[in-house]
């Protein structure tokens, strides 16, 4: 009897671990290549390398669209249909890439207002993101701890020791590598500087000359008075 009650305890065990792992699966979701349906639950996704991507639970919802995730490698997951709200524009799919050494990443902003901001934690090394960003293209400003910073050259990318970013048109991909710090990438357009207005044009000649001419013409009529007057007087003598 005790043997069967032992073992009854043990299944029971069993059986409430297997409904708490389904019960916590979407919140904490393993690397698989299978696809799996998003809900409203907000995630946290653990990469093979030990790397994490959170999404922040105050602002960040997943699905209402009939939204989907899967991986792509062991640092790569990619979002299908993904909707935070009825206007959001959200690149579509949505890839992130996330590989360092034990690297987690916090993202606080999903390309709402045209912006992407995260909060990334490296202990003691780089990581590199990499972002899938469509027709957002070429980024119109990047910030690192809210310094705003000029992008690299793509050759000098890989050797890369600090924080620093370029983008690839060709792919779409936006590159970044991260020194534990916050990222904040704006898309929104630069505001267009007022059109300068355009020079006075510079006189002619007859224009500059008009002053001159204007006293020469009244110095020609004085003359002609003066000679006028010169003339009648010789002619009454």
């Amino acid at each position: 009897m005790i043997n069967k009650a032992m073992n009854a305890k043990k299944l029971l065990i069993i059986l409430l671990s297997y409904l708490l792992c389904l019960a916590v699966y979407p919140v904490y979701a393993h690397n698989t290549n299978q696809t799996h349906n998003l809900d409203t639950t907000v995630y946290h996704f653990k990469l093979s390398g030990g790397d994490r991507i959170f999404f922040d639970a105050d602002i960040i919802y997943l699905g209402d669209s009939n939204g989907l995730w899967n991986w792509i490698n062991n640092d790569t997951i990619r979002f299908f249909n993904l909707r935070i709200t009825e206007t959001d524009n959200i690149p579509d799919p949505l890839t992130i890439s996330l590989s360092g050494q034990s690297a987690n990443m916090t993202i606080t902003t999903l390309f709402d207002n045209r912006m992407f901001k995260a909060d990334v934690t490296t202990p003691n090394t780089i990581s590199t993101l990499i972002l899938s960003v469509g027709s957002y293209g070429y980024p119109t400003r990047v910030f690192f701890n809210g310094l705003d910073t000029n992008p690299c050259a793509s050759k000098d990318f890989d050797t890369c020791t600090h924080n620093c970013w370029y983008y690839d048109s060709t792919s779409q991909l936006l590159y970044l590598k991260i020194i534990g710090t916050t990222i904040t990438i704006d898309w929104t357009p630069a505001p267009i500087a007022p059109r300068p207005k355009p020079p006075k044009p510079s006189p002619s000649i007859i224009e500059q000359l008009r002053p001159v001419l204007s006293f020469l013409f009244l110095l020609f009529l004085l003359l002609c008075i003066l000679l006028a007057i010169i003339i009648r007087k010789a002619v009454q003598n």
